[in-house]
């Protein structure tokens, strides 16, 4: 995510705003500095070997720190003072204490709207100086900045026999998506491979459903929330059945979104059929903002 302008923390009624850009004199909250917004340590589990050396068993995000550093500067023809505003920052805490609320933090970028929950688990705060500073320290449980924007793809078959096509650019992390497929036409096959990646999920034996449904189709869903593959269809009423019991999937891998260009193909291989695909790209951290320079 690139472009960051201003960061809010949001509970459930409560929202700070902290501009990056050209923050105004009438700002009651200066952002001075922040940690913790650019990529996220990583894990790196490695089995030592009876040799020299070692070979690498996986690695994973880390849970993210955020620090952000700010001057108190209030409105005073809103009749707020120093202590208001440092009691709308308290808000933040009692927000982690109820096990069902939590803070948003929030980056305005150029081009995305991102977030992610967090916790506070330290504020400090000089009461006796000139300029009164707060300094707040954010735990996040996810080492990703989620975009508040789902992006939609559509497809349909093309070729009786062949798979509908997604042409995507991930601007972000790898992520998930759902995918849902609908057709007119008895299904007996589901699938869906990334040519990216090399990924590939499949249901080779669709039961069949009686009364002859008007419609049919799969839900994919690979999302970390989600993980699911579900068959959709329309009788009198509409009705589905999870299918992830005669599901196969190579490597135990779920299809994914990988950093850059991807191609997905997925379907049942069916005439008439359509699709679907969202999902919401996810971000490593963020650049500050910085004006174009003379020679863009």
């Amino acid at each position: 995510m690139i472009g960051l302008k201003q960061i809010k923390l949001n509970t459930m009624t409560n929202e700070n705003t902290f501009n990056y850009k050209s923050p105004s004199k009438r700002d009651e909250y200066i952002l001075k500095g922040t940690t913790g917004l650019t990529s996220p340590s990583v894990t790196v589990n490695l089995q030592k070997t009876l040799l020299s050396g070692s070979f690498h068993t996986g690695s994973r995000a880390d849970e993210r720190e955020v620090t952000l550093e700010f001057i108190l500067n209030p409105d005073r023809s809103k009749g707020h003072t120093v202590e208001y505003l440092r009691d709308e920052i308290y808000q933040h805490i009692l927000a982690g204490q109820n096990p069902n609320e939590s803070t948003t933090l929030t980056l305005v970028g150029s081009v995305d709207v991102a977030s992610v929950e967090c916790y506070i688990s330290n504020v400090e705060a000089d009461l006796y100086t000139k300029e009164p500073v707060m300094q707040l320290t954010l735990q996040c449980a996810s080492p990703y900045f989620e975009s508040v924007n789902v992006k939609e793809f559509t497809a349909e078959t093309e070729k009786s026999g062949e798979f509908m096509k997604f042409d995507i650019f991930n601007p972000g992390a790898p992520v998930g998506f759902v995918l849902n497929t609908v057709t007119a036409n008895t299904v007996n096959y589901f699938g869906v491979v990334s040519e990216t990646t090399g990924q590939r999920v499949q249901v080779s034996e669709v039961d069949r459903i009686s009364p002859t449904p008007s419609k049919t189709g799969f839900t994919f869903d690979s999302t970390e929330k989600g993980r699911d593959i579900r068959q959709n269809y329309t009788t009198s009423s509409s009705y589905y059945r999870h299918v992830f019991d005669k599901v196969l999937m190579e490597q135990h891998a779920w299809v994914y979104l990988a950093p850059g260009k991807n191609v997905i193909r997925a379907g049942s291989k069916v005439s008439g059929e359509n699709a679907v695909l969202r999902y919401r790209p996810r971000y490593w951290g963020c650049l500050l903002y910085t004006s174009p320079s003379p020679r863009d």
